[in-house]
């Protein structure tokens, strides 16, 4: 019995050791960062209320800011791979509105204001190292809005329209001794059209949207 009670508890001893190593291992490769840029809507945007269809266009460029948590595997800057990949998903939101100007016939009266916008995003990177601490890399990119909110007055309404794109990009990461590191990134996004009716007003949106991020980041 008390050999039993013995191999019980050596059981749980290394169970435990194990599971101390393995989250070690996988919490040394993960990596929080935020970020501030700039991000440009050019989305192709229709509205139609009775008769009278109007098309409009983002044009404007707004200030971003994003928060990020990414898995990278790192061990030291003398051990730096020459071809490397991380993954990252994270929150970004529009601290200021957006408006969207008229083009061709309507063009005065159509003038609409994104008034809300947050979207998650996950990037997938492929890097290349170009010095001992500097790599750069293509991307591949998902985008959803949950929180884009359009606001109209005729008819006086709010209307949420929320879409997916899917783009890529290109980016550069520095990384230091300490596992600080600094990213910049270009990605370019774009969706299907998505549709929203509300009080006899149709709104059909199709996303293009780039954005420039800079960011700081460290490894856990």
């Amino acid at each position: 019995m008390i050999i039993v009670d013995s191999l019980v508890k050596s059981q749980r001893i290394i169970s435990k050791v194990i599971l101390v190593m393995v989250c070690n291992i996988v919490l040394s490769d993960l990596y929080y960062s935020g970020g501030v840029g700039t991000r440009t809507i050019t989305d192709n945007f229709q509205t139609t209320y009775g008769n009278t269809l109007n098309i409009t266009h983002g044009g404007e460029t707004e200030f971003d800011t994003r928060f990020a948590i990414g898995y990278m595997p790192f061990r030291s800057i003398a051990s730096l791979p020459t071809y490397d990949y991380f993954v990252e998903c994270g929150l970004s939101a529009f601290p200021h509105d957006v408006t969207y100007n008229g083009e061709g016939s309507g063009a005065s009266s159509s003038y609409y204001v994104m008034t809300s916008d947050s979207y998650i995003f996950g990037r997938l990177g492929a890097m290349l190292r170009l010095s001992p601490s500097t790599f750069t890399y293509l991307q591949g990119t998902m985008e959803h809005t949950f929180d884009e909110q359009y606001e109209f007055t005729t008819p006086l309404a709010m209307v949420d329209v929320p879409s997916t794109s899917f783009g890529g990009g290109i980016g550069m990461r520095i990384i230091s001794k300490n596992k600080f590191f600094l990213d910049s990134s270009f990605t370019f996004v774009k969706g299907s059209s998505v549709d929203a009716f509300i009080d006899g007003l149709e709104v059909v949106n199709r996303p293009r949207r780039a954005t420039f991020i800079g960011s700081i980041g460290r490894l856990f």
